[in-house]
């Protein structure tokens, strides 16, 4: 087992290794943090990629983001119980022209306590405007709106009203935390599949969540970071 630590360093994800001495039988990863940049960065993993023809060159290396984006479909296809659970959600946003918003605020303007700090409310303040003026152009528009922060949740509230969606029938949680259960674990897998419906999205740069939501989009949406 791997109980990975971005401050570790480890043996066929840091270095190369023959994997299988290093690890034989079989492996866990257990990770709150993202990897995949370290290894695609050895040069088994460029050759690799590039044999199954994902890279034009073997020296090529892929970034981060466009790996997420290879391999999220694949691996996250959601159930008919999860399709179930965002049905009400998607029938709000079928046919119409969608701007999709993750704001993964931290610190105190999050629903839990953490010290790190990803947006602060000015920061999604200033999109609200940019917001608005697409509703104007386009009336039957919706907002999707993903977020850590009631304070945030509160605001697009009072600004876009019934042009907003959200998924309010799942309690909000930090799916990383051992105090999460299953109903906040859907909630995370619909919003990420709702971002994935999106034509605009607004996300939150250095948060994975932000990362896999815009992997999981097909429509080449529009990507403002904020």
């Amino acid at each position: 087992m791997i109980n990975y630590s971005w401050e570790g360093r480890y043996a066929g994800i840091h270095r190369e290794t023959n994997f299988s001495a290093a690890y034989p039988g079989n492996l866990l990863v257990i990770s709150m943090h993202q990897f995949a940049g370290e290894v695609l960065k050895l040069p088994s993993a460029q050759r690799k990629l590039h044999a199954l023809g994902v890279t034009r060159s073997a020296a090529h290396r892929l970034d981060e983001l466009s790996w997420y984006r290879l391999c999220v479909q694949n691996v996250f296809r959601p159930s008919a119980y999860v399709m179930e659970v965002a049905r009400p959600y998607l029938e709000r946003m079928e046919g119409r022209t969608v701007v999709g918003v993750h704001a993964r605020m931290g610190n105190h303007n999050g629903k839990w306590h953490e010290s790190t700090v990803f947006l602060r409310m000015g920061n999604v303040a200033k999109q609200v405007p940019k917001i608005h003026a697409a509703l104007k152009k386009d009336p039957e528009s919706r907002v999707f709106l993903s977020t850590d922060s009631d304070k945030v949740e509160a605001l697009f509230k009072r600004e876009f009203g019934d042009s907003l969606v959200i998924v309010d029938s799942l309690p909000r949680m930090h799916v990383g935390k051992s105090s999460a259960n299953e109903a906040g674990v859907m909630r995370s897998f619909v919003d990420l599949y709702l971002l994935g419906q999106c034509n605009v999205l607004y996300l939150t740069p250095r948060s994975g969540f932000s990362h896999i939501g815009l992997a999981m989009n097909r429509k080449n949406p529009v990507v403002v970071y904020m």
